[in-house]
């Protein structure tokens, strides 16, 4: 079997009402239409959304993303395990994030990057 992957990157999903959310729906429509009218041997069998998922790393922002992902991958016939995530700058949990200290030299920034990790994580669940 040949794979086919569709790669998605930069949606940046967001819960507030703004003209860049709406045209990112006309934008991800679009794109649905487009690989209902593929050919079989054109249709992914693998979804890979890299970086900026949401806007700000809300959980509400995942939502949102969750049912696009939800249709697109039924739309696919896929199960979830065909779908690879790779978060990005945009998905940090920035209200977590903003509260870390910032290193000032490299030893303390290896003492806050040592093993075990935080237990707090800096990207959203989703």
């Amino acid at each position: 079997m040949t794979t086919v992957i569709l790669h998605v990157s930069d949606i940046h999903f967001s819960h507030d009402k703004t003209d860049e959310n709406d045209s990112r729906t006309l934008a991800l429509n679009g794109l649905s239409r487009t690989i209902s009218d593929q050919l079989s041997d054109w249709r992914p069998n693998m979804v890979c959304l890299t970086g900026d998922i949401a806007r700000r790393g809300k959980s509400e922002d995942y939502e949102l993303a969750g049912v696009w992902l939800t249709k697109l991958l039924d739309q696919l016939g896929l199960s979830p395990e065909a779908l690879f995530i790779c978060p990005g700058n945009h998905d940090v949990n920035r209200d977590y994030a903003s509260s870390l200290a910032r290193p000032a030299s490299a030893k303390e920034a290896d003492s806050v990057l040592a093993f075990p990790p935080h237990p707090q994580p800096l990207f959203s669940d989703f």
